[in-house]
C-alpha cells in the first residue's frame, strides 16, 4: 500500500528544513533507497550544500539520497526497467518526426499547413509532448478539436485551415508512433505505460517530490508523472513538499486529482526567523519606491557588489574586534577542551565564526586575505535573478573586476561559445563552398590550427591573402586564390607591404579548408555530410595550453558541440539517411546547437549567482534580487504556435490566469528566501 503525503511548509526556510529531514532520515539503506526530484541540476548542488551545512556539526560523514532531475528521474526508470529497449535522445525523435511529417504529406495527400522548417518540427515535437504529458493521446487530441472546430466548418477560413492543420498534426503524430515501433525504441510515453504494465523493481522505494506541477513550476512534473508515480507498485512512500503559497494557488486541487487520496500535514519547525526586506528610503514627499532603479543591467549589478563589499568590511572589522576578546578569553582559561576548539575552527571554515586570530588580537596569516577576497568567510550571499543571461556574462567582468570570488551552477546556452561560433564560421564555408568572407574569417579564428606547409597560417597571412583578393576583385572560389596572388606579384615578392609567400600560404590553406568541407555539399547521405563538418573541427582544432584558465570551459563546449553533431549523425543513420540540402541542414544544425546548454560550474566559494528557481534550495544571510523589469519578472507564458488559448482549453492546457497566479505565488516565496 503507497502512502502519500503533501507537506505543507509556512515558506522557504520551512520547505528546506522538510526536505533536509526527509532527506537524512533513517540509517544508510534507507538513504539508498531514497529519491528526491528537484528542478534543476543547480538546485540539486544547492540542496546539497543545505544538508551538509545542517549535519556537518553533528554527522562528520552521511548518504546522501539520490538529487535528480524529472529527465533525469525518467532514466533511472528507465534503467530499471532493463533497458532492453533503448530511449531516443532528442536529435533521433527530431529526425522521427520530420520523417513522419514528410510521409503524411507524400501518402495522405495534405496541403502542408506550414514550411517543415527545422524550428516547425521541434515546436510539434513539443506539441506531441505536451499532449501525451497531459494524458491526451493522438485520437482524443483530434476528437477533441473536431468537436470544437466542426461548429464553423464551411463557414469560416481559419477553422477549415485549423481543421487541416489537426488532420496533419494527427497522422503525423501516429506515424511517429508507428516509427518508434518499428525502430524498437521507447520514448518517455511508452516507457510510462511499459513500467504500468510489468510493475518492474526499482532502485527506489522512497520518492521525495520537490518541485510543483505545470503550470506552478515550468521544470515541474506532469499529470501523467504523477499518474506513473501512484501506480508504481514498487513505489511505497511519496512525499510532496511545497510551500504555503505554491499550496493556494491551485496546486492543492490539481494533487488531489492526480494523487487521489493524498493526505495533508504540516511542516513544523522552531525557526522564528523572518527575513528583512529592504526598501529604497522615502524622500518625505511621496512613498518609498519598491525596488531600487538603475540605470541597467551591469550597473545593478556593479552596485550590488558595492554594498557586498561594503558590508563585509564592517562584518570584519566587528569580527576582528570579537576575536580579540575570544582571545584573551581563551588565555585566561587554559582549560579549554580541545572538543570546542575542533568545533570553532568548523565553524570558521563554512564562516559561521570570528576568523582566527593571534595573540595580539590581529589576523592569523592569510586570513587578511580570505577578508579581503572572499566575502563568504562572514556571511553567505546570493545574487538572484530569474534569467541567467546577461548576468552570468557581466559577473566575470564585475565581480572580477572587485575581486569578489563567486560560484555558478546554471546552464548557459551552448551556441553563445566560442566553440560554436567556430562550427558557425565552418557551416558558412561549408554550406556556400567557400566566398571570400566566409574563408577569410574562417582562416582567421585561433581556435582552429591550419598548416598547409607544416607551418601555421597566422593573422598576417590571411591579412595579406584578404588584401589580394580585394586588389584583384576575385570573385571565384578558393580553387581560383593561387592565381589570383600571381597575377597580384607578378615577379615580385614584395608590392604594396605585402609578402607573397604569405598570401600563398594562406591561398593553399583555403584551398585545403573549402577541400575538407566540400563532402557537406556533395555526399550522398545526411550523416555523411554531418560528419564532414565534425571531421574537419576534430581535425584542425587548436587546443587550448594546459595552464590556459579557459581550457576546462572550452573543453566542455568542445564535447557539447561535438557530441550534437554526432548525435544528429548517428539519427540520420538510424532513421532517414536521405541527403540534405545544405541550406537545410544549415539550419538544423543551427537549430540543434541553439537548443542545447552546458553548465561550466564556476568556482567552489563565494558569493552565489543563482537563478530563482534554484534559490529555494540554498541558505543565505544576503540576497540582492536582480533583474526586476516586465521582461524578466514574471516569466513570459508559453504560448503553442499551433492553437489559441481556448482551443488548448479542450485538451486541459492551463490558462493564463492559472499561471499567473503560480508566478505570483513564486515570487511572493522568493521574498522570504
Amino acid at each position: 500500500m503507497q502512502r502519500r503525503r503533501l507537506l505543507r511548509a509556512r515558506d522557504l526556510a520551512a520547505f528546506r528544513s522538510a526536505l533536509v529531514d526527509l532527506a537524512t532520515e533513517g540509517d544508510v539503506g534507507a538513504a539508498r533507497r531514497r529519491i528526491v526530484i528537484v528542478p534543476t541540476r543547480a538546485s540539486a548542488e544547492l540542496l546539497r550544500q543545505t544538508i551538509e551545512a545542517r549535519l556537518a556539526a553533528d554527522r562528520p560523514a552521511t548518504v546522501l539520497p539520490d538529487l535528480a532531475t524529472r529527465s533525469e528521474w525518467i532514466a533511472r526508470l528507465h534503467a530499471a526497467d532493463g533497458g532492453a529497449e533503448p530511449m531516443p535522445a532528442r536529435s533521433d525523435r527530431l529526425v522521427l518526426m520530420e520523417r513522419a511529417a514528410r510521409h503524411t504529406l507524400a501518402v495522405r495527400r495534405f496541403a502542408a499547413p506550414f514550411d517543415l522548417r527545422p524550428g516547425l518540427v521541434d515546436a510539434m515535437l513539443d506539441f506531441y509532448d505536451e499532449l501525451r504529458r497531459r494524458q491526451r493521446d493522438v485520437r482524443r487530441f483530434a476528437r477533441a478539436l473536431f468537436r470544437e472546430l466542426g461548429v464553423e466548418r464551411g463557414m469560416d477560413r481559419g477553422s477549415e485551415g485549423l481543421i487541416q492543420q489537426t488532420g496533419f498534426l494527427g497522422f503525423t503524430f501516429l506515424a511517429y508512433d508507428r516509427g518508434l515501433a518499428a525502430h524498437g525504441v521507447l520514448d518517455e510515453h511508452g516507457l510510462r505505460a511499459k513500467l504500468i504494465a510489468h510493475q518492474p523493481a526499482l532502485p527506489f522505494d522512497h520518492l521525495v517530490v520537490a518541485v510543483a506541477d505545470h503550470p506552478s513550476d515550468p521544470r515541474g512534473l506532469w499529470p501523467a508523472d504523477f499518474d506513473l508515480i501512484g501506480r508504481l507498485s514498487a513505489l511505497t512512500r511519496v512525499d510532496v513538499v511545497v510551500t504555503d503559497e505554491v499550496h493556494d494557488a491551485g496546486f492543492r486541487d490539481r494533487i488531489e486529482q492526480e494523487l487521489p487520496g493524498i493526505e495533508e500535514a504540516r511542516v513544523t519547525t522552531d525557526n522564528t526567523f523572518t527575513p528583512v526586506l529592504l526598501r529604497p528610503p522615502s524622500d518625505g514627499t511621496s512613498p518609498a519606491p519598491l525596488a531600487f532603479v538603475r540605470r541597467d543591467r551591469e550597473e545593478e549589478l556593479r552596485e550590488a557588489v558595492r554594498a557586498i563589499r561594503t558590508e563585509t568590511e564592517d562584518r570584519g572589522e566587528g569580527e576582528r574586534d570579537g576575536g580579540q576578546r575570544a582571545g584573551d578569553r581563551a588565555k585566561k582559561d587554559d582549560t579549554a577542551s580541545p572538543r570546542a576548539e575542533r568545533g570553532r575552527r568548523s565553524a570558521v571554515a563554512r564562516g559561521w565564526g570570528p576568523a582566527p586570530c593571534k595573540e595580539d588580537g590581529r589576523p592569523a596569516a592569510g586570513d587578511r586575505e580570505r577578508e579581503t577576497r572572499n566575502p563568504e568567510t562572514a556571511l553567505s550571499v546570493a545574487i538572484v535573478f530569474q534569467r541567467p543571461l546577461p548576468y552570468l556574462y557581466l559577473a566575470q567582468q564585475v565581480l572580477g573586476d572587485a575581486r569578489v570570488p563567486y560560484q555558478a551552477f546554471d546552464a548557459l546556452p551552448l551556441a553563445a561559445e566560442p566553440y560554436a561560433a567556430v562550427l558557425d564560421l565552418a557551416l558558412t564555408v561549408a554550406r556556400t563552398g567557400g566566398t571570400r568572407e566566409s574563408i577569410v574569417a574562417l582562416l582567421r579564428s585561433r581556435l582552429l590550427t591550419i598548416s598547409p606547409d607544416g607551418e601555421r597560417v597566422s593573422a598576417r597571412d590571411v591579412g595579406a591573402l584578404d588584401r589580394v583578393l580585394v586588389e584583384r576583385r576575385a570573385s571565384g572560389g578558393a580553387a581560383s586564390y593561387p592565381a589570383a596572388v600571381d597575377a597580384f606579384f607578378g615577379d615580385e615578392t614584395w608590392r604594396h607591404g605585402l609578402d607573397r609567400d604569405r598570401a600563398t600560404r594562406a591561398a593553399r590553406a583555403a584551398i585545403e579548408v573549402a577541400a575538407a568541407l566540400e563532402s557537406f555539399r556533395s555526399a550522398s547521405t545526411a550523416s555523411a555530410q554531418i560528419r564532414a563538418l565534425s571531421s574537419f573541427l576534430r581535425a584542425y582544432e587548436a587546443r587550448p595550453a594546459h595552464d590556459d584558465p579557459w581550457r576546462d570551459r572550452h573543453l566542455r563546449a568542445r564535447a557539447a558541440v561535438l557530441a550534437s553533431l554526432d548525435e544528429l549523425a548517428a539519427a540520420f543513420a538510424r532513421y532517414d539517411d536521405e541527403p540534405r540540402g545544405a541550406d537545410a541542414l544549415t539550419a538544423l544544425i543551427h537549430h540543434v546547437v541553439e537548443a542545447q546548454t552546458f553548465t561550466p560550474r564556476h568556482g567552489h566559494d563565494g558569493v552565489h549567482l543563482v537563478d530563482a528557481v534554484a534559490a529555494r534550495f540554498g541558505v543565505f544571510d544576503r540576497v540582492h534580487l536582480v533583474g526586476l523589469a516586465e521582461t524578466d519578472w514574471p516569466d513570459r507564458l508559453r504560448r503553442s504556435v499551433f492553437y489559441g488559448a481556448s482551443l488548448l482549453k479542450a485538451l486541459g492546457w492551463p490558462q493564463e490566469s492559472d499561471e499567473t497566479r503560480a508566478q505570483q505565488a513564486a515570487f511572493r516565496d522568493l521574498l522570504s528566501l
